[in-house]
């Protein structure tokens, strides 16, 4: 027992010799410079935010700011996505460092790392970030209305998007019934049921945004269209009621002044609601914006809708400006709403 003692007291001088002394400090019998302490730990990272949406992700171009944060983080820290360097990267402080992601990357999810400047330790997390494809792009409505109670279908033909693609409207989902691929990649059309919308208290119609967003968590919102006079509109959909033709008279005529009553009929001459019109269909196609004219008569004055107001229109079509034939008459709103008004025979 006394020897095997012996044996470990010796062995652990011998360790104790070796090192330079006995412990971390130095100073101790051979007169070394004493164990170096250890370095502290690796770093860790927890998170990588987007500092515009707080989203751990942001667009392949790179160029987001971003916020890293985890611990034992020091100064002169570097940051790599995947194995591409992040740019303009400040420490904060031990748990926090700001970041640009870099440019030129494919899309998918990576991993991001911190590394300590001459210490070669590191810490990942894994998959931390993910950079997207570009973002769904809404490029046109086949109608840019509908009545307050919605139901109808709206086709939406754009780029960036696919099957898994939602819509709403005003912030209210719409039911998406189909995706069309189209020939270009990632070009389609999106058929979408309208949903119902509440206007304002005492108001007859409403503007809504219609945002197309994708299952990556981008979403885009169409650019508002302008009216016929230039005024563009509060937001890219109208919520209205549709024209509803009662009447056409008269229904015969070499030409002159034809009225079409019914309602819903928008009768601004200027603004965002400005610009309805009428459309001829026959042995030419003829479409009659709203035009006011010194004299209706004049042959100069164009085919044209004068006299609006929200239950009827006159339209002037000067004699000989249309061949001879059956023509089939529409009214169409400034929101693509549209409705048959009936059949006008030009002798």
């Amino acid at each position: 027992m006394f020897a095997s003692s012996r044996s470990a007291v010796g062995i652990a001088a011998l360790i104790l010799a070796a090192c330079g002394g006995a412990g971390y400090g130095g100073g101790g019998g051979g007169g070394g410079g004493g164990v170096t302490p250890p370095v502290s730990g690796a770093p860790t990272v927890t998170s990588v935010r987007n500092d515009a949406t707080g989203l751990p992700s942001g667009g392949a171009a790179g160029g987001d700011a971003v916020t890293i944060t985890g611990t034992g983080f020091a100064p002169g820290a570097t940051v790599l996505f995947g194995a591409a360097a992040a740019t303009d990267v400040a420490f904060v402080s031990e748990t926090i460092l700001n970041a640009t992601t870099p440019a030129g990357q494919a899309a998918g999810a990576v991993d991001v790392t911190v590394a300590l400047v001459g210490s070669g330790l590191a810490g990942t997390i894994t998959r931390g970030f993910t950079f997207l494809g570009p973002a769904p792009h809404a490029i046109a409505f086949d109608v840019r209305g509908s009545p307050p109670a919605g139901g109808g279908t709206l086709r939406i033909r754009g780029l960036d998007i696919d099957a898994s693609s939602t819509v709403t409207f005003g912030g209210i989902p719409a039911t998406v019934t189909a995706f069309t691929p189209g020939v270009v990649t990632g070009s389609g059309v999106l058929t979408v049921v309208v949903p119902p919308f509440t206007l304002a208290p005492g108001a007859t119609d409403g503007f809504a945004s219609v945002v197309v967003s994708n299952a990556d968590g981008q979403s885009s919102t169409r650019t508002p269209d302008v009216s016929a006079d230039g005024t563009p509109w509060p937001a890219n959909f109208h919520y209205g009621p549709p024209p509803v033709v009662t009447g056409l008279s008269p229904s015969i005529g070499p030409g002159g002044d034809v009225t079409i009553t019914g309602s819903g009929f928008s009768s601004d001459l200027a603004g965002a609601r400005a610009g309805l019109q009428v459309q001829l269909s026959g042995p030419s196609f003829a479409i009659l914006p709203v035009r006011t004219c010194p004299n209706d008569a004049d042959p100069a004055c164009p085919a044209s809708v004068v006299s609006p107001s929200p239950t009827s229109l006159v339209v002037t079509v000067p004699s000989g400006q249309l061949p001879p034939g059956e023509y089939i008459v529409g009214v169409i709103d400034f929101d693509g709403q549209a409705a048959l008004a009936g059949e006008l025979l030009v002798p």
